[in-house]
């Protein structure tokens, strides 16, 4: 019981005390705007096949999302899903509607079906994860436990 209270205790520490980021201390959590690629588009499709104004730049389909993560895995997605092209190599976006998707979607041989969804990892798996190492926290302090239990009550009965 003391390890997941000073697990815990850790993780909450760590959450509240965003000054040690100003310290030089490395960030381990934060929130903010993700991007995740849905569909790479051909090396051909830039932001200037879309709108002659803006440059020529390639840039696939995808979503933008606001994520809260910790140890840079994802704990909770928030806000709006909108689909996007991405710039992947500098790491900007440019969001797009629903309408605008489903319409360049066929041009590209994608099916784009309903609103924006984030990808699994994003969803799911950063839950899975963090359940994971709870788990593991709670079994290895249980183990624990019954180890030491057993070394106390697992000696050699006197004998008579």
């Amino acid at each position: 019981m003391k390890k997941i209270f000073t697990i815990l205790a850790t993780l909450a520490a760590l959450v509240c005390f965003s000054n040690a980021a100003k310290a030089g201390i490395p960030v381990i959590y934060g929130n903010g705007v993700e991007i995740a690629t849905l569909h790479t588009l051909p090396d051909s499709v830039t932001l200037s096949t879309f709108d002659e104004d803006l440059d020529d730049v390639h840039v696939d389909l995808g979503v933008s999302f606001k994520e809260f993560h910790i140890f840079w895995i994802p704990m909770w997605t928030y806000g709006d899903v909108q689909y996007a092209l991405i710039d992947n190599q500098n790491d900007v976006y440019y969001d797009i509607s629903q309408e605008f998707a489903e319409e360049i979607g066929p041009e590209f041989g994608i099916q784009i079906a309903g609103p924006a969804r984030i990808p699994f990892w994003h969803r799911i798996g950063g839950k899975l994860i963090w359940g994971a190492l709870i788990v593991a926290a709670a079994w290895g302090a249980f183990k624990g436990k019954d180890d030491q239990d057993e070394a106390v009550t697992g000696s050699e009965p006197a004998e008579e």
